[in-house]
């Protein structure tokens, strides 16, 4: 009887570690920016707060999230929060979403960011990550991540496309220092330019390290990003997210495993 509760034992430890495999982080849709009339902080699915400085947001009927580029003259003359964007030009527009309503967001088990995006030809700005500080309260002080153009990317065509964006990109600050993704604070379009100019976003998702694409509504990327950022020398990515943080065992795979061990605890009685 004894031989029998170690062997049961046993395949119960198997067991659990065929389950502890499949841990993964799924992708997760930040927003499908659908209609919505626009009262007060605009919320995104997840309920972040998404807006704008110096542009103009509004939702047509059609959907998406409509940004027109302006000009701020106050925030282009004094500035706001410089000491979290040393080195860049004066900014004059911004806009921002968060990730999640808690400020600060954790992005150490998702691999990249995908953005569908409608963007008048001749469009260009700034893409970065902001940062908070680890208690997630505090922002002064704390620097953005690099700098990247969006013309490094892509090139914008009145078309829907989609604009991935590796977390690797941004694995180094603007003073070259790690990017601390435990503690991320917004995606953030620096000085959309020139005035006038429309950007709109249809989808916005974070991939995760399940190795799918499954994310319903994304067609296949038709950008990946790796330029060099328009502001600061790239650094080694030592701070960058987990390309992989488990084994995904296949459906099929997981199922026999199971029914065999089924199986053979039963022929232990």
């Amino acid at each position: 009887m004894q031989i029998k509760l170690s062997a049961v034992a046993a395949l119960l430890a198997l067991s659990a570690g065929f389950v502890s495999a499949q841990t993964c982080t799924p992708d997760d849709l930040i927003d499908d920016y659908h209609y919505r009339v626009l009262e007060g902080n605009y919320k995104t699915n997840g309920g972040g707060i998404a807006g704008a400085v110096g542009a103009t947001v509004n939702i047509p009927p059609s959907g998406g999230m409509e940004i027109v580029a302006g000009f701020d003259n106050s925030l282009f003359t004094t500035g706001a929060e410089l000491d979290t964007h040393p080195g860049t030009a004066p900014t004059y527009n911004y806009w921002f979403t968060q990730f999640n309503p808690q400020i600060c967001s954790d992005l150490t088990t998702y691999t990249s960011m995908e953005l569908e995006i409608i963007a008048d030809p001749g469009i260009d700005f700034n893409i970065t990550l902001t940062q908070k500080s680890a208690d997630c309260l505090t922002r002064a002080g704390h620097v953005d991540s690099q700098y990247h153009l969006l013309s490094s990317l892509l090139t914008p065509n009145g078309q829907l496309q989609t604009l991935r964006l590796p977390l690797s990109l941004f694995a180094t600050n603007l003073v070259g220092q790690p990017y601390d993704f435990q503690h991320a604070k917004d995606l953030t379009l620096v000085n959309l330019h020139p005035q006038g100019a429309k950007l709109v976003l249809k989808n916005f998702v974070i991939r995760g390290d399940c190795n799918s694409s499954a994310t319903p509504g994304l067609p296949p990327a038709t950008a990946s990003a790796s330029a060099a950022s328009s502001s600061a020398a790239s650094a080694s990515a030592s701070a960058s997210p987990k390309a992989s943080s488990g084994v995904v065992a296949s459906a099929p795979a997981f199922g026999f495993a199971i029914a065999a061990l089924t199986a053979a605890a039963a022929m232990l009685f």
